[in-house]
């Protein structure tokens, strides 16, 4: 008897962070594994910027940041914002996420993610960049790179990007190297 079919055929890229290493970075399988591009914009983010990264999460920022990214994509929220915003904060209080935003030498925050915990597993539920100063802004990439290290730290082997069904998400997330992976939406 057949109880469902698949509806929906979508993709993710899945990191596997166990081959990281923030020593000698350069050197290291994971940093071999991204794209020439992705390699190239981090090396800019570490000689031509002044970075700091911080642990810190506001949903005020969280919404501005998420309500620029759509407007600079010339795209509209389909979903309730403020409804989102509280599922993060009562998964931030119950510790099932991270968040961290990279700030440049002035303190202005230019981009932040958030990453979903389980077990040894993190999931990217967002990312945003305030866009201040887009044709040089490397915070992105150097803020993913730190993620990555400070969850590995907390014992996640692996990152799931999240989605790589939009042109541009997929062709920056893939720059990262992971695995393209299938996930389905089943109709019952």
């Amino acid at each position: 008897k057949k109880l469902f079919v698949i509806s929906d055929i979508k993709y993710t890229s899945i990191l596997n962070i166990n081959n990281l290493q923030i020593n000698n970075f350069e050197d290291s399988d994971f940093f071999k594994s991204m794209s020439v591009r992705t390699r190239q914009s981090y090396r800019y983010s570490i000689k031509r910027k002044k970075y700091t990264v911080k642990n810190y999460f506001d949903k005020q920022l969280i919404k501005n940041l998420i309500n620029l990214t759509y407007e600079r994509q010339s795209k509209k929220i389909e979903f309730d914002i403020d409804k989102h915003l509280n599922i993060l904060e009562k998964l931030q209080e119950e510790k099932l996420l991270v968040s961290y935003v990279c700030e440049d030498e002035k303190g202005d925050i230019l981009s932040k993610v958030i990453f979903g915990l389980n077990s040894d597993y993190a999931t990217f539920l967002h990312g945003a960049r305030s866009d201040k100063d887009s044709g040089n802004d490397y915070s992105m990439v150097y803020l993913l790179i730190y993620s990555f290290n400070e969850l590995k730290k907390r014992n996640i082997s692996k990152i799931d990007l999240e989605g790589m069904n939009s042109p541009k998400r997929s062709f920056f997330k893939n720059g990262f190297g992971g695995s393209l992976e299938p996930y389905y939406s089943i109709k019952f």
